[in-house]
């Protein structure tokens, strides 16, 4: 399972779909499966010695406008939103069911 990396334009309908997740012992005792998604905005940052590392920034408010807890995320990044053109972002979904939990990120 798991998604692949997109290239998509400010104004574009994006859909990530993390449905196909299971429980791979079918715990239903413990209630449905929730989801979260979260989004992290990538950037380069120079180092003392010169040298380039990427960071992760998290930025809660690219999402907000939408049910970031759905098991499909589904949204248009617009500028008013604080979406970048040209940036590269990182989509994380966190999927837990009682105590138990897993990620995937793309």
């Amino acid at each position: 399972a798991g998604g692949v990396e997109q290239a998509v334009a400010i104004g574009d309908t994006v859909e990530l779909d993390g449905s196909l997740s299971v429980d791979p012992d079918e715990n239903d005792a413990e209630g449905p499966l929730q989801y979260l998604w979260n989004c992290s905005r990538i950037v380069d940052v120079t180092l003392e010695t010169g040298e380039i590392q990427r960071r992760l920034v998290h930025d809660k408010s690219l999402l907000a406008p939408v049910d970031a807890t759905a098991a499909i995320l589904a949204f248009v990044p617009d500028t008013t939103s604080g979406w970048t053109g040209g940036a590269t972002y990182e989509f994380t979904l966190l999927v837990s069911r009682g105590t138990r939990t897993a990620t995937y990120s793309i």
